[in-house]
């Protein structure tokens, strides 16, 4: 698994899912046609994962995954439903849409690899087109807590989807600072942003639970 993420799972873990694939398409058919908010998708994948550990990235995959398929599916003019993890005699494509397939991956990880062979086990397969950023997806509300010492407030946490090139699909956390009274976005490592849940969260199949931090899981 780990030379699918460039022998770097803490920085690239880009796992094709823990959740069962019927399952992942049935979020996002539920969330494509408005029968859960973006915060009920959000708690659900990450409780559908465990919650903690490395399926933590699973986590970050699939939300990224529902989102695009989602948006792609708005953009079809013929609103054409895609498929996650579409299987083929090379693997599981992460999104497919037609003859059109996507590789999602964290950002700073590479998907040609993948695409070409994709593309090489049928010739038939083609690069998904363009689509305008996903941004502001609310994966942390801190709620206000803040730094019994310092009293700093920690940030929420967002996800900000971007295509790259043709099939290819990139995802990046980040929080706001106040810089001068400016909010500005900080980008936060796909390792970082583990961290980040990990430490403050602990979800299980009966709900979820604060760490050493308050806060819950949320989103737009």
């Amino acid at each position: 698994m780990y030379t699918y993420v460039e022998n770097n799972p803490l920085s690239y873990l880009d796992p094709s899912g823990h959740m069962k694939v019927d399952k992942l398409n049935d979020y996002l058919h539920q969330y494509a046609s408005s029968k859960i908010s973006t915060e009920d998708l959000v708690k659900a994948v990450i409780k559908e994962n465990g919650g903690a550990g490395l399926s933590i990235y699973t986590s970050f995959h699939e939300i990224s995954q529902i989102l695009v398929a989602t948006k792609l599916y708005y953009l079809d003019p013929n609103h054409v439903m895609p498929t996650l993890e579409y299987r083929v005699s090379s693997g599981e494509i992460d999104i497919v849409q037609g003859n059109e397939i996507y590789d999602v991956k964290p950002m700073g990880s590479s998907a040609e690899q993948q695409l070409k062979k994709y593309q090489q086990s049928d010739p038939n397969l083609i690069r998904g087109s363009w689509f305008t950023s996903i941004n502001d997806i609310k994966l942390i509300d801190m709620e206000g807590e803040t730094e019994p010492i310092t009293g700093i407030i920690f940030p929420d946490l967002y996800m900000q989807i971007i295509w790259g090139s043709p099939g290819k699909i990139y995802y990046t956390q980040y929080y706001y600072v106040d810089n001068n009274k400016t909010w500005k976005r900080e980008k936060v490592s796909n390792s970082n942003a583990f961290f980040k849940v990990f430490d403050h969260y602990f979800v299980n199949t009966g709900g979820s639970s604060s760490g050493r931090g308050g806060g819950r899981f949320s989103g737009h």
